[in-house]
């Protein structure tokens, strides 16, 4: 009897242990399939956002409808203006769920403004048909 209960013990531990790691698993399991779900519901927002977006305007002013009815140039610039209007819905939709890309492209526009701010100050004492009082200004 005492060997039965010896074996039933360890018997049990084992089935504890296994127990353990079963629930472990399936913990695991269940938060991934949590994080499966935010992730779909989030990716079917982000979709329902890009759809909503409306078809271009382009196409119903007055403006384009004249100029598509002008032939064959006419057309083409129409369909042009509508690709590059839709390009920009689809980019803006982008931006709008990417934070990281709006401070990019904004510390990108800070720096080009710099620049340019900086050459054209660089570079207008090169000019010599502009009045004195613009050099005067420029360098005092």
């Amino acid at each position: 009897e005492r060997v039965d209960v010896e074996k039933l013990k360890a018997k049990a531990a084992r089935a504890s242990n296994e127990l353990s790691e079963k629930q472990a698993m399936l913990s695991a399991l269940y938060n991934e399939k949590e994080e499966l779900r935010t992730r779909l519901e989030s990716a079917t927002s982000r979709l329902e956002l890009i759809n909503t977006i409306p078809q271009s305007q382009v196409d119903e002013s007055k403006f384009f409808q004249s100029l598509s009815g002008r032939g064959r140039w006419g057309a083409r610039i129409t369909t042009t203006a509508s690709r590059i209007d839709w390009y920009t819905m689809r980019f803006g939709t982008f931006l709008y769920s990417n934070a990281v890309l709006r401070v990019l492209i904004a510390m990108y526009l800070i720096m080009i403004h710099l620049w340019v701010f900086f050459v054209i100050t660089s570079y207008v004492h090169m000019m010599p048909h502009l009045p004195q009082s613009v050099h005067d200004h420029v360098n005092p």
